[in-house]
C-alpha cells in the first residue's frame, strides 16, 4: 500500500524554484522579442519548434540539430486530458544551434533566428514535467529510488521513456538520514516530477478508495 502524506514544504520551495525559472524565460522572451539580446545579434523573430533526427547536418552534430515547424496549436488541459502540442500538415524543416550542446530529439524548443540567418535555441522545454507512474518494485522507506512505468504525462515537451521499468523515481529524504518520505508495493500508483533524462523525484502516491 502507497502511504505517507506529501510534504508541504518540499513541495512550496519546488514550486518557489518553478516560478522564479518561470520568470527568467518570460525575461528572455520579452528582450529577445524587443531585439534586446544584440550580443547575440538576433532579428527578434522568435518560434517554437521540435527536436528531430536527421541523417546529415551543415556541421558538428554535437551542438546543431534537426528542428521542424508547422502551423501549431496547443490544447488546454481539462479533467484528465494532456496539453499538447500539435503539428499539422505542412511542416517545414530547418536547423538550429544549441549554445549548451545535447538536447534530446523530440524536445520542444524555443529558437530564434540569428542575423546570419541560423537558428539558435534559446530555451529546452525538456520533457513533458509530470507524470502518473506505477512502480516497477517495492518501494520502502530505506530506499531512495525505485524503477517505475510511465502510465501518463502531462504538460509541454518530449514524451519520457515508455516501456516497464524504464525509468527511476525517486525518493525524498525526511529529516532523519537514511530514512525516506514515501513507500509503496509493486504496481502501486504515484506522480512524480521530471528532474533530467529518465529520472523523477515523487511528489505523492495515490491513496487506496
Amino acid at each position: 500500500m502507497p502511504g505517507a502524506p506529501v510534504p508541504l514544504f518540499g513541495l512550496r520551495k519546488r514550486v518557489e524554484t518553478l516560478e522564479r525559472e518561470t520568470n527568467v524565460l518570460r525575461r528572455e522572451i520579452e528582450a529577445i522579442r524587443r531585439g534586446a539580446a544584440g550580443r547575440l545579434s538576433m532579428t527578434g523573430e522568435v518560434r517554437v519548434a521540435q527536436t528531430i533526427e536527421v541523417s546529415s547536418y551543415p556541421s558538428s552534430p554535437a551542438n546543431v540539430f534537426g528542428i521542424r515547424f508547422a502551423t501549431a496549436s496547443f490544447t488546454r488541459s481539462e479533467g484528465n486530458q494532456t496539453p499538447t502540442y500539435s503539428y499539422h500538415s505542412a511542416s517545414s524543416q530547418d536547423y538550429a544551434w544549441s549554445p549548451w550542446g545535447y538536447v534530446e530529439e523530440g524536445s520542444i524548443v524555443l529558437v530564434s533566428r540569428m542575423r546570419n540567418g541560423q537558428w539558435v535555441i534559446v530555451s529546452d522545454f525538456g520533457k513533458k514535467k509530470l507524470i502518473r507512474f506505477t512502480l516497477a518494485e517495492d518501494l520502502t522507506t530505506s530506499d531512495g529510488d525505485a524503477t517505475a512505468t510511465i502510465q501518463s504525462e502531462y504538460g509541454i515537451g518530449a514524451a519520457g521513456t515508455s516501456g516497464a521499468g524504464n525509468i527511476t523515481v525517486h525518493n525524498l529524504l525526511t529529516h532523519t538520514a537514511g530514512v525516506y518520505t514515501f513507500f509503496g508495493d509493486n504496481g502501486d500508483a504515484g506522480w512524480a516530477y521530471h528532474d533530467s533524462e529518465d529520472d523523477y523525484i515523487i511528489i505523492m502516491f495515490e491513496c487506496d478508495t
